[in-house]
């Protein structure tokens, strides 16, 4: 399964970095999906085109990125796009 770290953390069998992106097995991932250490990666271009601009810059904050007010639907796509991949 793809997640990605919300915080840095160390365990027994992983370790990640805030922001990282990795498969990880899902009996490893599920509780710390649970206790929202990680995130499940959505596919960087599933439902992008089809979301508001307001969902988009939901998204977008909950990723931890600031939204400029002038910024167009696309901009803060590909914004959402590098934060997947940092």
């Amino acid at each position: 399964m793809k997640v990605t770290a919300n915080l840095s953390f160390a365990g027994a069998e992983l370790a990640m970095f805030r922001g990282e992106v990795r498969d990880v097995p899902e009996y490893i991932a599920d509780p710390l999906l649970k206790c929202g250490y990680l995130a499940v990666v959505e596919p960087a271009a599933a439902n992008s085109s089809e979301m508001t601009k307001n969902e988009l810059i939901q998204k977008a904050e909950s990723m931890g990125i600031e939204v400029k007010s002038g910024w167009t639907k696309a901009e803060i796509s590909a914004a959402i796009a590098a934060a997947a991949e940092a």
